[in-house]
């Protein structure tokens, strides 16, 4: 239905169609009807005001939404609150326009829960329907969803109910009342040290960008979105054996979703973004090995690229020149495994499996946050959790070529605890160098 006011306009109607549905506006073209307009046009979908005061605009324009709105905005369903939220966060993308702005990642999280779940649990029903017991009754129904996925949906929610309150549609949260199934802790997703080498190894055989940016990944825990966003200039590799590379982690590349006015995805843009949080921002040495290997990948990517190779361009590049996304990553990397005959792993796995091996090797919590990029040290905490003796005892005897019999000779079991012994010299060895890179990268901050 379109509003046409005395001077042509409809942008008043916005006042009475962005916070009720159909009801207000039957409501606003019934209560006009009866005094202020003519259908000059005599079609059903327009309404004409009649030449009146002005005045009398206003008048009407104050006493309609004492009356409309009132019986209206307490019949609102639930999915149209949640358009209306998500509407709103959406506006928060754009950082010109708020210093209180998200970012797409985040919203496209809020949008694909919302519509995902929420949306479809409570189908048809309006807000002011929802109770604790009909929403815990759907909680309880998602036994096939993760703990982290249903935090996440109860935290939305919550969120949407807050807004609703704001608006005046309802006037109680009790969305973190909602019950959630006991948690338990899942395993960590990551290598130990024998797979990390298999995995580094099969990167340089294959030679190809991405798993050049796999291994890079792994070898400076980095998420997948900071490996896409490294740039050249951002490595300062050494000068002298007594020297470490150091990398500096400033830049994200996300894929940003363009959104039409039901929030359907039509179109991607690549984008350079903020990093996840302030500590995000952080400065990682590189060891030797690692610099090699990505100081020759160097030297191939300024052959390949000629005069088209830029010191401040992305270290990464795919075979039309543009950077990876952390969306790319994860799609690519099943093949990458299965072509190379490797344990599943996924892209932020490999972020895990550095955390783990710096643990394990001694890195001390308050180093391995920094180098991390935490914001809290209760994040980092959990890769210190399975480090019990017994674990680290596995680790050593995995690297004994044989596992020996119960009932092996006195020889046999000499062998294999020099064996043994030797390791645990190799780890402390690792410790020590792990220490004086932690000593150099403290260094490298204060200055």
């Amino acid at each position: 239905m379109t509003i046409v006011y005395k001077d042509g306009t409809t942008e008043r109607l916005q006042r009475y169609s962005s916070v009720s549905p159909e009801k207000a506006e039957e409501k606003l073209y019934k209560y006009a009807s009866d005094k202020y307009y003519e259908n000059l046009n005599k079609a059903d979908d327009e309404i004409v005001f009649a030449q009146k005061t002005n005045s009398e605009l206003v008048k009407l324009e104050k006493d309609i939404p004492q009356k409309v709105i009132a019986e209206t905005k307490y019949k609102l369903a639930f999915e149209n609150v949640a358009k209306e939220w998500l509407d709103y966060n959406l506006k928060k993308t754009d950082k010109t326009m708020t210093n209180r702005n998200i970012n797409n990642n985040t919203f496209e999280y809020y949008r694909t829960m919302t519509y995902g779940y929420l949306t479809k649990d409570f189908n048809g029903i309006l807000i002011t329907e929802m109770t604790k017991e009909n929403v815990q009754k759907a909680f309880d129904t998602k036994v096939n969803l993760s703990f982290k996925t249903l935090k996440g949906l109860r935290s939305i929610l919550a969120q949407i109910f807050e807004f609703a309150i704001e608006k005046g549609y309802i006037t109680n949260n009790f969305a973190d009342k909602i019950e959630l199934p006991e948690y338990i802790k899942p395993n960590i997703d990551f290598y130990r040290q024998k797979e990390i080498e298999q995995f580094k190894e099969a990167c340089v055989k294959d030679g190809r960008n991405i798993a050049m940016l796999y291994r890079t990944e792994l070898a400076l825990g980095l998420r997948p979105e900071e490996a896409c966003g490294l740039r050249w200039n951002r490595i300062k590799f050494s000068k002298n054996e007594d020297e470490l590379a150091l990398v500096k982690i400033d830049n994200a590349v996300k894929d940003m979703k363009i959104y039409n006015e039901e929030h359907e995805i039509i179109g991607h843009l690549k984008t350079d973004d903020t990093l996840k949080t302030p500590e995000s921002y952080r400065t990682i040495p590189l060891n030797k090995e690692d610099e090699k290997v990505l100081l020759e990948f160097k030297q191939k990517e300024m052959k390949r690229l000629g005069e088209n190779f830029k010191e401040d361009g992305y270290v990464f590049l795919n075979r039309f020149g543009n950077p990876y996304t952390s969306e790319i990553l994860t799609n690519k990397m099943p093949d990458f495994l299965k072509k190379w005959n490797l344990p599943h792993i996924t892209p932020y796995g490999l972020r895990h499996s550095f955390a783990s091996l710096m643990a394990r090797l001694g890195v001390v919590e308050s180093v391995l946050k920094v180098l991390m990029g935490h914001s809290d040290i209760s994040t980092t905490h959990k890769y210190y959790i399975h480090l019990t003796d017994e674990d680290i005892m596995q680790e050593i005897i995995d690297k004994v070529e044989n596992k020996v019999d119960t009932r092996e000779s006195v020889k046999e079991t000499n062998d294999r605890l020099e064996k043994m012994e030797q390791m645990m010299k190799e780890i402390l060895t690792a410790n020590r160098m792990n220490m004086q890179m932690a000593n150099q990268f403290a260094i490298e901050i204060a200055s």
